[in-house]
């Protein structure tokens, strides 16, 4: 073939390819487009340009919403926050609203159910007031009657459309009870009858400053906010009632909330909230009251979501460290006075945490590292606890000692992730120790399924009953053998947060 009808040919396969992406491909697309944007009842209205919108609720309440600085208040019938869900939607819907179809030669509006009996809404958008008609549903399809006052054409939308403007005025009121950023606390106050804490976030930790100075929990302050966060009336509480009938003098619960200084230097912004007794009219509600003096009436057993004791905001870690990278769990128990202590290891395989000489219960080993990597006591018993109360509480000797060993890198000890001690088990909980503090604390009794806090306890709960026991109990040391000192080497490795001084 001669290389001139060779060109030629290129050149109309590439005009066609052209053709098809620019018209057939991309053209259909943006016909697509243009069709749905030909459809829309307020062309070039955007849900952010929605200013303002009027209604009549279902329960017959006119409403008038106002967007100001993003937030949704309500000024008609009463002054209130609105619901950002429910007006988002509305806005949403008023820029999305399309026809489905354009009913042609159209009778009176009345037929259709858009005459006087009509559901208006009505919204102002860019500085321009537009209006929305309901009328009846249409005999085919899911879709309802409606018209603009734009044009004087009635058509069917989605029915999906126009229920997203029957609410109830509850419906369209804000029932979070606080509206803030979490990541953006700084300071908590929680106070209750006879007590409080004052915790404030420094270098991106929190720290207790009242009534004492000393790390606080991370895990119980940020849940604090988060439960404020989430607290939602059930009920709404307008008009004047006294305090008396709220149950609100005193309250059981004040949070006081504080967020970054504003910009340039402006003050902080600050969210608060009581909370009540329960209501004597019912025991199952309480009335929380914002600092913006708005009442609610939430269920009772939300009170049991903020502590009301100093010690659940303090700092109770004993250990912590990341799963995977646990190798070896190395365990010594003191069975009496006289005995030399019995040592147990558990090691990291490909079959899950074995000992040498006998066989785990199934899932015990992993439980126990689990537990270990993320041990929190539930009470602090004694800040620096004294030799007279550690031998009260079976830690001189403790009952048991347990190390949580790291993959060994080479040439170097294996890293030490966990170093913690039990004593005396009983309803209370188990007395326990960590080699990061001077504290005394106390585990929650339930964890003693999870934990062996004695000889007996290993055996019995955490060794498979066919397995003969891990180590029979050795004769009473003589002099000059080792001592429960000398169970463990000392360890100068790193062991994770340390607890400051308190």
């Amino acid at each position: 073939m001669r290389p001139r009808a060779t060109l030629l040919l290129l050149f109309v396969a590439a005009a066609t390819f052209a053709f098809v992406y620019l018209y057939e491909i991309r053209g259909a697309d943006e016909r697509k487009e243009a069709e749905a944007a030909a459809k829309l009842l307020f062309p070039g209205v955007e849900a952010g340009d929605v200013e303002t919108i009027w209604l009549t609720t279902s329960d017959g309440k006119p409403v008038e919403a106002v967007r100001e600085a993003g937030s949704w208040r309500l000024r008609e019938p009463l002054a209130a926050l609105g619901d950002p869900v429910a007006l988002d939607g509305m806005a949403n819907a008023l820029a999305e609203i399309a026809s489905e179809t354009v009913v042609a030669e159209p009778q009176p509006p009345e037929v259709y159910g858009l005459g006087e009996a009509a559901r208006v809404v009505k919204f102002r958008a860019k500085g321009v007031d537009h209006a929305l008609r309901f009328g009846k549903a249409a005999p085919v399809g899911s879709s309802t009657y409606a018209s603009t006052a734009e044009a004087g054409a009635i058509y069917t939308i989605p029915t999906y459309r126009a229920t997203t403007f029957q609410k109830g005025l509850d419906e369209l009121r804000e029932r979070r009870v606080l509206r803030f950023d979490r990541n953006a606390i700084d300071r908590a106050q929680i106070d209750w009858p006879g007590g409080g804490v004052t915790i404030e976030k420094r270098d991106a930790l929190w720290r207790m400053v009242k009534p004492i100075d000393g790390p606080a929990d991370e895990e119980t302050v940020e849940k604090v906010l988060a439960d404020a966060s989430y607290l939602r009336a059930e009920q709404f509480v307008d008009g004047s009632v006294d305090a008396t009938t709220l149950a609100l003098e005193p309250p059981e619960l004040t949070l006081t909330l504080t967020g970054h200084p504003g910009a340039e230097g402006g003050a902080a912004p600050t969210f608060g909230v009581e909370m009540g007794r329960p209501l004597p009219n019912d025991l199952r509600r309480r009335a929380v009251r914002s600092a913006e003096g708005a009442v609610v009436e939430v269920p009772s057993e939300r009170l049991a979501d903020f502590p009301r004791t100093v010690v659940a905001y303090r700092f109770k870690e004993l250990a912590r460290f990341p799963v995977p990278e646990a190798q070896r769990v190395e365990l010594a128990f003191h069975p009496g006075e006289g005995v030399a202590p019995v040592v147990v290891a558990l090691d990291r395989s490909d079959a899950g945490w074995t000992t040498a000489d006998a066989t785990l219960a199934p899932g015990k080993g992993t439980r126990l590292v689990a537990e270990l990597s993320r041990l929190r006591a539930a009470d602090i018993v004694s800040d620096t606890a004294t030799p007279e109360e550690l031998r009260a509480q079976g830690l001189s000797p403790p009952a048991v000692a347990i190390r949580v060993l790291g993959v060994k890198p080479a040439a170097t000890d294996a890293p030490l992730l966990a170093d913690v001690s039990f004593g005396t088990s009983g309803a209370k909980g188990i007395a326990a120790r960590s080699a990061k503090s001077e504290a005394l604390y106390r585990i929650a009794p339930e964890l003693a399924e999870h934990l062996p806090t004695s000889l007996e306890a290993w055996r019995e709960r955490f060794l498979a009953k066919e397995s003969p026991p891990s180590a029979e109990l050795p004769p009473a040391p003589t002099e000059g053998q080792g001592t429960s000192e000398d169970v463990f080497p000392p360890t100068t490795e790193p062991q994770g947060r340390e607890e400051p001084a308190r």
